[in-house]
């Protein structure tokens, strides 16, 4: 849909074709979901919101104007400092809170950071694919914007066939070899895409484009269940928002980095193969084309420059291949076995005896082993309820414990 809008009709209308959408859903949401009470009457963090807000947003446009701007200058350097600053701040104003609707906490849980990492990865190469295989196309072949949304068509089609897949793999099987054969398989197809060339045809395309997809399918939900399952229930509001904000800024990071990586590519290779073509070649068939005039010569400039395109955007796959190789050691340390029911998603913390008792507390089911306080008290307390003189505000929290012999 989008490839006719920009072809036919106006490429503004990919950004509006969102408002209807936007609003079909809307009516069908306060038609259809159930009506529910408040659960909690806590404010809405506006300074929280503010500095995460602006810090990302200067983060992001520092990165993605880098290029043009140049790395050095007062403005990108400015941003940067600000969205460090910003970020510190959060932080602190988190830590700070009782009730944070962001509860940082969730970092403390490895199963969950491992798998943000694993999918950041993912995202990554995603996003690579998506912005520079059509750029590409069009701009390098010539292929007009609809031939390039059906030539990408599959690849959507065949993430959207294996994600239920995943999911009951995922049922009998737990994450970790969905995952690792996911992430093995979608590093092929970041291989296959390294052959990125000129005279590649639309089936070529196709088949690169799927296998990658069918790796991203495959490993994706898995990892992503995996990681919100291991976060105590405490804290398992907190565990979603993460996991988006970790997927969108890494994507949009991850995106910007590699266009500078092939904007650099790009400039060294056109400068190192015009550097073998000298002004006064002997070569007879350049010396043809410099007769012929500035037309011919410029004739040879586009295909160098297309050549060199296809070069640095296949080092640029090249480089999310590795990524994703490299994630299959992550992908390992994710457990193994079917989900049993006393463990499910956003499992509650293991509840062990008071403090007055003297019994052995059990091993913990989940990665953070939390004492059961007393009645009417949170069950995991703010850090600076010890300092309040409150016996029972330790929240004697164990990072890292043994979670279901893994």
């Amino acid at each position: 849909m989008g490839g006719y809008l920009v072809e036919y009709v106006d490429w503004r209308l990919i950004f509006y074709i969102n408002v209807p959408i936007g609003i079909v859903g809307a009516m069908a949401g306060f038609a259809l979901l159930p009506k529910m009470a408040p659960t909690s009457t806590r404010k809405l963090d506006w300074w929280g919101f503010l500095t995460i807000g602006s810090g990302l947003f200067a983060m992001l446009l520092a990165t993605s104007k880098g290029t043009d701007w140049g790395w050095s200058s007062y403005a990108v350097v400015g941003l940067l400092v600000y969205s460090g600053f910003a970020f510190a701040l959060f932080v602190v104003i988190e830590f700070e809170l009782d009730e944070p609707p962001l509860d940082l906490r969730v970092f403390l849980v490895w199963p969950f950071v491992n798998s943000l990492l694993l999918i950041s990865i993912l995202s990554i190469g995603l996003n690579a694919i998506l912005f520079y295989l059509p750029l590409f196309m069009q701009e390098g072949q010539g292929i007009q914007a609809l031939q390039t949304g059906l030539t990408l068509l599959p690849e959507a089609l065949m993430m959207a066939v294996l994600m239920p897949v995943a999911g009951t793999l995922y049922d009998k099987i737990g994450p970790r070899w969905p995952a690792v054969i996911g992430l093995i398989v979608a590093a092929y197809g970041g291989y296959l895409l390294c052959r990125i060339n000129p005279n590649m045809s639309q089936q070529d395309v196709v088949i690169w484009t799927c296998v990658r997809a069918a790796g991203n399918g495959l490993a994706m939900m898995p990892i992503m269940t995996a990681g919100l399952a291991a976060i105590p229930a405490a804290l398992a509001s907190s565990g979603s928002p993460v996991n988006n904000i970790a997927q969108r800024v890494s994507g949009s990071l991850g995106l910007a980095g590699l266009t500078v990586l092939a904007t650099t590519q790009q400039a060294q290779l056109m400068a190192d193969r015009s550097a073998l073509i000298p002004a006064s070649s002997g070569v007879a068939a350049i010396q043809q084309i410099a007769d012929q005039g500035t037309s011919a010569l410029y004739g040879y400039y586009q295909q160098l420059s297309l050549y060199v395109m296809a070069d640095a955007y296949s080092n640029v796959f090249l480089v999310c291949c590795l990524l994703t190789a490299a994630a299959v050691p992550l992908a390992l340390l994710l457990h193994s076995g079917a989900p049993t029911p006393d463990a499910p998603a956003a499992a509650a913390p293991a509840t062990v005896v008071p403090e007055a008792a003297e019994a052995p507390v059990a091993e913990p089911a989940t990665a953070l082993a939390v004492a059961a306080p007393p009645v009417g008290e949170p069950a995991i307390p703010h850090h600076r309820g010890a300092e309040s003189g409150d016996p029972h505000a330790d929240p004697r929290v164990t990072v890292g414990a043994a979670y279901r012999g893994d």
